[in-house]
């Protein structure tokens, strides 16, 4: 039998993140700890995200009572405070590095829809409870919090980087230290600050943020706004103007988008001049799978559960938590290019109804039709539901050859 045989799904699905941990650079690193190194501490880590622990009491258990799954996990078994310690003696920055690195060897292709658009990124924050006592995460009188600044790509439906402060930390000054060039920052109504415009623009970026009702304007330009015929009965009283606002003292000029829908009215302003009406409303629609990713972070991914309370250990929790992620989607997208090469017949029956989703989203009847239809292209191997979820966790320690976990 051959090594790939004899490998569990553990190994398979760690093997991207392990030949970079098997890098000079990674493995080399100098350190006290000679049982816990980086490379061991990550894959311990990462067993413990993907097993579905919630604690490393939990993990520290587990090592007590199947301390063969660990030797088949080609893992080692150590105390608690080890673990803790690692937490402290390792660098957040060489985590994120870790991320980044894996990120960018990521074998999945872009969402088609955003491909012309350039990057775009959409920007929120959430907040984590913390029950113990933390001094850096202060929220309020009797209760404290961290609160974690997110930037989720639309091209790869990934997370690209994150900042996390304590709770009381404003959204504009996070979104203002995770600035890049060339970036469309797409963004609710917690980032109106036209000071923060300003920096965007000098950035040579841009930014699609929802606005407030009352604020004052001096129309320079009227734009002509073209709708499709779908869209005509759900955008109602669409409005597209060049503007300056008052209380803006760089005075630059913006657009100002104005719509109706469920006979509730969206303003958007952006310093994006290419795109159609359309197309910006649309890019503000897909705001909504920031939030949903917020969720599936704290409930199937079980994030909320932080593993450490220090500011460089929650960092370094929530880097090795999206690291998980980001494995999971590339095994399920691996899977799902096997599946359509040995099913050739159900490829042509997905085409087939490609087509006909595709035929028929040209006439939407409410809003919920519409977000639906944006939900559909963003291909499914991005998502991982519960179910998903629960089928890995449990065939986690089995060998990769007799599973047949198929995901449609």
């Amino acid at each position: 039998m051959s090594t790939v045989d004899k490998s569990i799904l553990f190994q398979t699905l760690t093997s991207p993140i392990n030949a970079l941990l098997d890098e000079p650079e990674i493995a080399e690193i100098s350190d006290s700890a000679h049982k816990l190194t980086f490379p061991r501490f990550v894959r311990l880590m990462l067993y413990l995200c993907l097993k579905g622990l919630v604690s490393l009491r939990s993990l520290h258990s587990e090592m007590q009572n199947r301390p063969q799954n660990f030797t088949r996990a080609k893992l080692i078994t150590c105390g608690v405070s080890t673990i803790s310690d690692a937490f402290a003696r390792y660098p957040a920055a060489l985590v994120q590095k870790l991320y980044q690195w894996l990120l960018a060897q990521v074998p999945l292709p872009e969402v088609d829809e955003f491909r012309e658009l350039g990057r775009v990124a959409i920007c929120d924050s959430s907040l984590f409870p913390i029950m113990i006592r933390a001094f850096w995460a202060v929220y309020k009188k009797h209760a404290h919090g961290l609160k974690m600044h997110l930037c989720l790509s639309l091209n790869a439906m990934l997370p690209v980087c994150f900042l996390i402060t304590n709770g009381k930390r404003d959204d504009r000054k996070g979104l203002h230290e995770l600035l890049e060039t060339g970036v469309t920052y797409i963004a609710d109504r917690g980032y109106i600050a036209f000071n923060l415009f300003f920096e965007i623009v000098q950035l040579m970026a841009f930014f699609i943020i929802r606005s407030r009702k009352n604020l004052c304007y001096q129309v320079q330009r009227t734009l002509t706004v073209t709708l499709p015929e779908a869209a005509h009965y759900i955008f109602l009283a669409v409005t597209d103007e060049l503007v300056i606002f008052e209380r803006d003292h760089h005075r630059q000029v913006y657009r100002r988008i104005s719509f109706r829908t469920r006979q509730k009215l969206f303003i958007l302003l952006t310093n994006r001049f290419d795109l159609t009406t359309y197309d910006l409303i649309k890019l503000y629609c897909f705001r909504w799978q920031v939030e949903l990713f917020f969720r599936y972070l704290k409930q199937t991914l079980q994030a909320k559960h932080l593993l450490n309370l220090s500011e460089t250990g929650v960092a370094i929790h929530f880097y090795l938590v999206l690291i998980a992620h980001l494995l999971l989607v590339i095994y399920k997208y691996q899977q799902q290019q096997l599946f359509l090469l040995r099913q050739e017949e159900h490829q042509q029956l997905r085409e087939e109804q490609g087509k006909k989703q595709t035929s028929t989203s040209t006439a939407f009847k409410s809003t919920e039709d519409f977000v639906a239809a944006m939900g559909k292209t963003i291909p499914n191997y991005f998502k991982i539901t519960k179910h998903q979820r629960q089928a890995i966790r449990d065939a986690l320690l089995q060998r990769t050859s007799q599973l047949e976990l198929v995901f449609i």
